[in-house]
């Protein structure tokens, strides 16, 4: 059964993508990405991209997906709109570490999709 047109299963997603972005992605990009710029080397492997807590967040999380889908914990329904919303919010941070990148200059890097911004006026 597909319910991705489910208006709940919408809302649901967005509700998701904003609370993880929001709250978790954005501050741990942007907590990381300080944390790189101060790396003296040029080149640096991949796996210091992230501190040790946030290795730890990440197999919690992967590790609870993957029970909550092998167990059979939650429906289908709930899988539909919770993956859709949490992988867009990590999609999303990782457009923020290319971002953070492409702007190596001195200046910080905001978030490119980020609420608290986009509801202000320019100044």
């Amino acid at each position: 059964m597909h319910d991705g047109g489910n208006p709940s299963t919408i809302l649901g997603a967005v509700v998701v993508f904003t609370l993880f972005h929001m709250k978790i992605f954005s501050k741990m990009a942007g907590k990381h990405s300080n944390r790189i710029a101060t790396y003296e080397d040029d080149k640096i492997g991949f796996w210091r991209f992230f501190d040790a807590s946030g290795y730890i967040m990440m197999a919690i999380m992967m590790s609870g997906g993957i029970s909550l889908r092998a167990f059979g914990l939650v429906s289908m329904w709930f899988i539909a709109f919770f993956y859709t919303g949490l992988g867009i919010a990590l999609a999303l941070s990782g457009v923020s570490f290319l971002v953070r990148f492409a702007r190596r200059s001195g200046t910080p890097a905001t978030c490119p999709f980020n609420f608290l911004t986009l509801s202000r006026g320019k100044e």
